[in-house]
């Protein structure tokens, strides 16, 4: 999409198929607000990291899904919530990412 004027317009641009953020891709045919949402994040480390930021961040969302499990595996992943865990992937790349910050 493109912003014109205050108005979004399609672009005409699509895709399916691998995120390849990480050495592991990601699939991203399965697309929902909540992968969505946790890719945004997981895309914003990995560009901030590549850049080289050592200064603070401070994230924008409006998924308390995310929040809240971004909070949650800060402090450690505990097999019994782990089974349970949505897009694994994502979050597997995502708490690799939080190590290195």
């Amino acid at each position: 999409m493109r912003r014109t004027l205050g108005k979004l317009e399609l672009n005409g641009i699509g895709a399916v198929g691998c995120e390849n953020i990480t050495r592991d891709k990601l699939d991203t045919t399965e697309i929902h607000s909540y992968r969505m949402e946790a890719m945004a994040l997981l895309d914003g480390m990995t560009v901030l990291s590549r850049l080289g930021w050592e200064g603070t961040i401070q994230w924008h969302t409006d998924s308390k899904a995310v929040i809240d499990t971004f909070k949650k595996y800060r402090r450690g992943v505990k097999a019994s919530t782990w089974t349970k865990q949505r897009d694994k992937d994502v979050w597997e790349a995502i708490i690799k990412k939080q190590k290195g910050w």
